[in-house]
């Protein structure tokens, strides 16, 4: 009986061990969930930043010699980052960014490569529909009002295939350097 109130007492006055940092956290059952984590703690995977837009596809009219083009893209260091066969036998480039895009175009004007493509969202105009203006007003007084709130490129009035005209005038603001500031009218 000694021997089992020697070691009972033995083991009550022995010092708690320390516990490891990482352990003092908070306590959390299975229906607790914790949101406020770190962005970068040890053993996530690091995000990628975020990718901008890929340019538009360019296509080769069918009957372009595609090896030689391929073998002056290489000569040049022009890099696209794939070439497929389309149904109609022309051939669909993709481009890995802006850059490869227009020395890719550039390529295809200055060699006189029959080729098609669309324009950068960056190179694109804005159009202003304006409604609710009627038929009667002139498109001269709508430019002039126009004028005054933000440079104008051009008004014009929309019309039915009949040729009568509707409530919608089209406008397209000029802009400076890519910049897409246009005003909000209300």
């Amino acid at each position: 009986m000694e021997t089992d109130t020697v070691h009972a007492e033995s083991a009550s006055t022995q010092t708690p061990l320390p516990t490891p940092p990482l352990a003092q956290g908070p306590v959390t059952t299975s229906s607790q969930v914790t949101t406020d984590k770190a962005p970068h703690q040890i053993g996530s995977k690091p995000t990628a930043p975020p990718r901008g837009k890929m340019p538009p596809p360019v296509f080769l009219r069918k009957g372009a010699n595609f090896i030689q083009i391929s073998a002056d893209c290489t000569r040049l260091r022009i890099n696209s980052t794939k070439a497929v066969r389309t149904a109609d036998d022309s051939i669909k480039i993709t481009c890995p960014d802006v850059e490869t895009f227009r020395s890719v175009n550039k390529y295809f004007v200055d060699s006189k490569v029959q080729f098609h493509t669309y324009a950068l969202e960056e190179e694109r105009k804005i159009k202003i529909v304006i409604r609710g203006i009627p038929a009667d007003f002139p498109v001269a007084e709508i430019k002039a009002d126009l004028c005054g709130r933000l440079p104008v490129l051009s008004v014009h009035r929309l019309c039915r295939r009949d040729s009568t005209p509707l409530w919608l005038v089209l406008a397209v603001p000029r802009t400076r350097g890519g910049q897409k500031s246009v005003p909000n009218f209300k």
